[in-house]
């Protein structure tokens, strides 16, 4: 193959993979979006339910007068109504984590918020020459609710149409009407910069996950590095102890690695590494199972809460499985092997994990002296050479 095509292939992986990591970046923000819109309408209506409840509450000693009466009451009790069923009908989404369908609840909420505050607010200029509640429908529009660009310009546009609205049917002046077209366009470019703000948060979280994933992970065989299986033994460890639960230590080295590289190859050794690590992460896939590459030709599976006997299963299954693959090894006239070492004992405290390990060098020091292709358990040796042994 020539050059330039290995660079356009490359150009277009690389691409493709950018591609990738921006879509799913993307639909992770809007994810989050949607949520954090839902948890807003949600604490908007209940706070805008106390609000009218305690409007209805002082409307007894203190009475709507003007025209419109039984009209701004009508709009105040079913906007009242709408308020609660929303409460209700989030709580119930709220406690299951289920967003299917929020966004067309988000849009509908704030539909309703407009219709009815703006004919409250229409009311309460015609009797009151007050733009107080006209200001806080607006406020509150552009600040609570998060959206992105597009969503946020069509919002802009129909506050200014809701401007419009109300210059034609009350008696605001124009001077009146320009205030609120500028506290509109203010409230609108603010909202953009926290839209902005949380968007560059929510990409430097994504980074620095990102970078923490990549410090503790292996990046050929995307299994967890020393640095992150110590990090997870951290965690796990003292609950082990507390429950003294039994922790258990499989060390996993490729036989004849070196003798594999000198006759393939780096590249060709780096795939072998990665075809058993595949395989590990194939066998050892419980919840209880930690796999990690400690450099080299060397894993390690950890497995907690199991009985010996299971623990013996998995190490012989690993061994056996990774037999199958049938990776051919000319240097030794045979196919690709591991020697296990196994290690199981109750915690007592933190120490132990160096215990352990040394149990499980120990044993699969015993397994490379005794011909490799097999799992040694202290005195307990199991693979085909021990079956032929017998």
């Amino acid at each position: 193959m020539s050059t330039s095509k290995k660079i356009r292939i490359t150009y277009r992986r690389v691409g493709i993979s950018l591609y990738t990591k921006r879509s799913s970046n993307g639909i992770l923000i809007k994810n989050k979006l949607v949520q954090i819109n839902v948890k807003r309408v949600f604490l908007a209506s209940l706070i805008l339910s106390m609000m009218l409840l305690l409007s209805l509450i002082v409307s007894i000693y203190a009475p709507y007068e003007g025209a419109g009466e039984s009209l701004y009451y009508g709009l105040v009790i079913g906007y009242g109504i709408i308020n609660i069923s929303f409460v209700l009908f989030l709580v119930q989404r709220l406690s299951t984590s289920n967003y299917y369908f929020s966004s067309y609840i988000i849009h509908g909420y704030w539909v309703l918020f407009l219709c009815f505050s703006l004919g409250i607010s229409i009311l309460n200029i015609n009797n009151y020459k007050s733009i107080v509640s006209f200001c806080i429908m607006l406020l509150t529009l552009s600040m609570v609710p998060l959206f992105a660009n597009a969503e946020a310009m069509v919002y802009f546009v129909i506050q200014i149409v809701s401007i419009y609205v109300v210059k034609m049917t009350t008696w605001i002046e124009i001077r009146q009407v320009l205030s609120l077209f500028l506290f509109a366009c203010i409230l609108f470019g603010y909202s953009r910069y926290m839209f902005g703000q949380f968007v560059l948060m929510e990409r430097m979280k994504g980074k620095m996950q990102s970078i923490k994933k990549s410090a503790e992970e292996d990046p050929l065989t995307r299994l967890l590095n020393r640095r992150g299986f110590e990090k997870k033994l951290e965690l796990i460890l003292p609950n082990c102890i507390q429950n003294r639960s039994r922790i258990s230590l499989l060390i996993i080295d490729i036989d004849n690695f070196k003798k594999y590289n000198d006759a393939y190859g780096h590249p060709a050794g780096d795939r072998c590494i990665h075809w058993v690590a595949n395989m590990i992460r194939k066998t050892a896939k419980r919840q209880n199972d930690i796999a990690a590459r400690f450099g080299g030709e060397e894993f390690v599976v950890f497995r907690y809460g199991t009985k010996e006997i299971d623990v013996l299963s998995l190490a012989d299954k690993i061994r056996n499985n990774i037999e199958e693959l049938q990776i051919k090894n000319i240097s030794t006239g045979s196919c690709v092997t591991v020697s296990v070492g196994v290690a199981s004992l109750i915690p007592r405290d933190l120490n132990c994990i160096n215990d352990l390990y040394s149990e499980a060098d120990k044993s699969l020091y015993q397994a490379k002296k005794r011909g490799r292709n097999l799992v040694v358990y202290g005195e307990k040796v199991f693979g085909k050479r021990a079956m032929k042994a017998e």
